[in-house]
């Protein structure tokens, strides 16, 4: 294999991982900003005043974040152990 086909695999590789660890990046965002959102609710009865309450309840939308955040997590460990592994010469993988 030439030196540019193995430059361009490693840097194919990069930009997926890169890719993968950004996609966490943003589903963990995501999944921080769900679970603040459930505040207690304080109820101020002597004066006129409109307060927003957070969240009471975990519903279905917030399971699919979590899945979603799983998921992402998994990939991304999934292509750091193949960037990784592309890094071996010999072994139970075979030449690289």
């Amino acid at each position: 294999m030439s030196i540019f086909k193995k430059i361009f695999l490693l840097l194919l590789k990069l930009i997926v991982l890169v890719v993968s660890l950004f996609f966490v990046y943003l589903t963990g965002l995501v999944f921080y900003r769900d679970m603040i959102s459930f505040e207690p609710c304080s109820v101020n009865n002597t004066d006129l005043s409109v307060q927003s309450c957070g969240k009471t309840s975990i519903g279905l939308g917030d399971v699919m974040i979590f899945i979603l955040f799983i998921l992402a997590l998994t990939f991304c460990i999934s292509i750091l152990y193949w960037f990784i592994i592309s890094f071996r010469k010999k072994g139970r993988y075979g030449k690289s």
